[in-house]
């Protein structure tokens, strides 16, 4: 009898899913200075806590942020931007610190997605929200 409920606790607490590495996808809002954007995450993993970098670009402009979060369990990823360390912009625009919310999902081939909502702000006040949705680029040969 003890040993079916230490079995059972046993997948109770299985570890989440490894999301270390480069994840890459696009990042979208309306009414903003573009509708889409590429964006590129690397992510650090120690337990359930995550840090990083992440690189956001359209046309010539980019901007790398430093990047935490946390997995809250049922899939659920939670990023946000703590700053701005690198950037390049264009007169009158600044870039939106966000804050992401992911939900993991995997498909029948066993690829992995992220994918979900993010809201943000500048000095000048919200940015409007948007879409995220990330993968792990192919590896190459």
């Amino acid at each position: 009898m003890n040993w079916i409920f230490l079995l059972g606790l046993s997948f109770l607490f299985q570890p989440q899913q490894n999301l270390e590495g480069t994840w890459q996808g696009t990042l979208t809002h309306e009414g903003g200075y573009a509708a889409s954007y590429g964006i590129m995450i690397h992510l650090s993993q120690k337990g359930d806590t995550f840090s990083g970098r992440s690189v956001v670009k359209v046309e010539d402009i980019t901007a790398t942020m430093e990047i935490e979060g946390k997995y809250l369990g049922k899939d659920l990823l939670v990023l946000k931007d703590i700053k701005i360390v690198d950037q390049s912009i264009k007169g009158g625009m600044e870039w939106c610190l966000k804050e992401y919310q992911l939900r993991l999902e995997q498909d029948k081939e066993g690829k992995l997605t992220l994918s979900g909502t993010w809201q943000g702000s500048t000095s000048f006040g919200l940015c409007i929200p948007g879409t995220l949705k990330l993968e792990r680029p192919k590896e190459r040969a």
